[in-house]
């Protein structure tokens, strides 16, 4: 019979951070999370609800840096069927900013 243990380790959100440190290993942790029990737009509204109450001025560093990732898709000039309609999303949300009529004011 093979004995298992269980290590617990306390990891805080600051080690998490230093673990992510550049943008290719934030990509890798975040394709993580989303693949995992494929997330969606109710798993997106559950994280924005939960940010809700955290550092008020972090709201906007968290918008921003998430229209920085929708408008990082919009570049792609190909890709597949299953991500076709989303990046179209990204183009059209690109467009809006490009001709003023979604309004970023410094944010971007």
């Amino acid at each position: 019979m093979e004995i298992i243990k269980e290590v617990v380790v306390d990891i805080t959100n600051r080690d998490i951070t230093k673990l992510l440190d550049s943008p290719e290993k934030f990509a890798g942790f975040i394709t993580q999370y989303v693949h995992t029990g494929f997330k969606d737009a109710l798993a997106g509204e559950a994280v924005a609800s939960n940010l809700l109450d955290k550092h008020r001025t972090l709201q906007a560093s968290v918008i921003r840096f998430c229209m920085g990732i929708l408008l990082g898709f919009a570049e792609q000039e190909y890709t597949d069927g299953r991500n076709e309609m989303p990046v179209e999303m990204c183009k059209k949300i690109k467009q809006m900013v490009d001709d003023g009529e979604l309004k970023m004011g410094w944010m971007v």
